[in-house]
């Protein structure tokens, strides 16, 4: 009996030097990785460049499209109608950059955005917008405004 109680001691000794170890080494180098990586991600210190794409849409009583690649033309829709158009994000070095979408103009509160945030290294991203029409929309033009800001760091 003698033996089995002191292995039995030596295992519960075991335990608690793995959970002190996990308390003082691994948690706080946890916590510490943590905190750099969401300064890297939410830091909005760094460079910050901005690109703004005008929006429009006609609503008719027919369908049409529009090959502008100026800009952000969605055609002429039907009320009830949806179409998207796609934004090609890129960050050409390896520096971390978070892109930022925003609409605004009266065609803003039918922009629906598949993501309006993005962190990209040395990589590319894409912006799908898609402009859904209320099925009561009244016929007419309508217009907005992309703004895309990129933050480097």
């Amino acid at each position: 009996m003698g033996c089995l109680e002191k292995k039995k001691g030596k295992t519960e000794g075991s335990k608690v030097i793995a959970v002190i170890v996990v308390v003082i080494i691994i948690l706080p180098c946890l916590i510490f990785l943590k905190a750099v990586l969401w300064y890297a991600v939410s830091s909005d210190s760094g460079d910050v460049r901005y690109a703004e794409f005008d929006a429009y849409l006609t609503i008719g009583n027919h369908t049409g499209f529009d090959v502008n690649t100026s800009s952000l033309y969605y055609g002429t829709l039907m009320p009830g109608q949806s179409e998207t158009r796609y934004i090609l994000l890129q960050s050409t070095d390896k520096t971390i950059s978070k892109f930022t979408v925003v609409a605004e103009g009266n065609l803003s509160s039918w922009m629906i955005f598949e993501r309006d945030y993005f962190v990209i290294a040395g990589q590319n991203a894409t912006a799908n917008i898609t402009v859904n029409v209320p099925g009561d929309a009244s016929l007419g033009n309508y217009s907005g405004k992309i703004k895309i800001y990129q933050t480097v760091r």
